[in-house]
């Protein structure tokens, strides 16, 4: 997630130098395709500030889950520049939420607050990459990553031994 990304968002091949979005999103697509997530031609790292505040105000009304699904779908597999408000809009009628209100709400800095909290408490805890995941009693584990990872992981927190790899 990138909050200070400018406004109108950086291409990710400007952004990431040594990333070829093409070769990402299609391994991304690769990968997720087992679980129902498909990744398209996105190319550009919007600014997800709104997003966030938006997902704030999902979770307030019992919505985030629909609200990040929404969103997810807008941004990797429409390529569609989640910096739009236009685009959080829709994701927000798709989630069930009052449009009009959404857009207030992530307009109006009621929930700037909130977010502000949130950055600190995951700088304290070291998260600098999304997605970044916690595991009691094994550490953590930073981007997106193959399943195989994230179970061996579980397996090995819970005093196990993880099967042999494929």
């Amino acid at each position: 997630m990138h909050p200070e990304t400018p406004l109108r968002g950086v291409e990710l091949a400007e952004y990431f130098p040594d990333l070829d979005p093409a070769a990402f999103m299609a391994e991304m697509d690769r990968r997720g395709a087992p679980l129902g997530k498909r990744f398209g031609g996105q190319r550009l790292l919007s600014n997800s500030r709104h997003a966030l505040l938006g997902g704030i105000h999902a979770a307030r009304q019992g919505r985030a889950d629909i609200y990040d699904e929404a969103v997810f779908r807008a941004y990797f597999t429409d390529g569609a520049d989640i910096g739009d408000m236009a685009v959080l809009g829709s994701a927000a009628a798709a989630a069930g939420l009052d449009k009009a209100e959404f857009m207030r709400a992530v307009q109006d800095g009621r929930y700037e607050p909130v977010l502000q909290e949130y950055a600190r408490q995951a700088r304290g805890q070291g998260v600098r990459a999304a997605p970044t995941f916690f595991i009691e009693g094994y550490g953590k584990i930073v981007g997106a990553q193959p399943f195989a990872v994230l179970r061996d992981a579980v397996v090995r927190a819970a005093g196990g031994t993880p099967p042999p790899a494929l």
